[in-house]
């Protein structure tokens, strides 16, 4: 029997990649320009799309360079997972989306729909789990996550 604890984090984290940095520091470069320019020679007159598009590479550049460490963008707005273990069922499929915590203590009923688990709790509250979005894999992986621990927790299942 394979574990049935499942941890999966849905932000993918980029390698590192120093041509990301090369690009991102390039797109840095001009604003540092323009306020040795400015700084020098105040009097110096720049038209105000030089700063509108010197503005627009920086923000390009910020970007690159952040990916370019192997960081994540994305990380900076939340978090996106699947974490099922022994006590809980923890879901949120996306940054913007709301997370879907379930206590495996309260469910009296699992129904296992082809993209969605539907859950039929002891207080009269039905969650659905809906991962029709994700990847099949790991579709399959919180199938098989969810029937294990519920049959080891003797909690009905039925698939429709």
């Amino acid at each position: 029997m394979v574990n049935p604890v499942l941890d999966y984090d849905m932000i993918i984290t980029p390698e590192r990649n120093n041509k990301r940095i090369i690009i991102g520091s390039l797109g840095i470069i001009p604003i540092l320009v323009i306020l040795f320019i400015k700084l020098t020679n105040p009097i110096t007159f720049i038209p105000w799309w030089i700063y509108l598009l010197v503005l627009y590479l920086f923000v390009y550049g910020i970007f690159h360079f952040y990916e370019g460490l192997g960081n994540s963008f994305v990380r900076l707005f939340g978090n996106a997972y699947v974490k099922i273990d022994y006590e809980k069922i923890r879901f949120k499929p996306s940054v913007t989306s709301k997370k879907l915590i379930i206590n495996w203590e309260n469910i009296d009923i699992i129904e296992f729909k082809q993209l969605s688990v539907k859950f039929y709790n002891k207080d009269n509250t039905f969650p659905l789990l809906k991962y029709g979005e994700l990847d099949y894999s790991l579709m399959q992986k919180i199938k098989q996550s969810i029937s294990e621990i519920a049959a080891l927790k003797n909690i009905q299942m039925v698939n429709s």
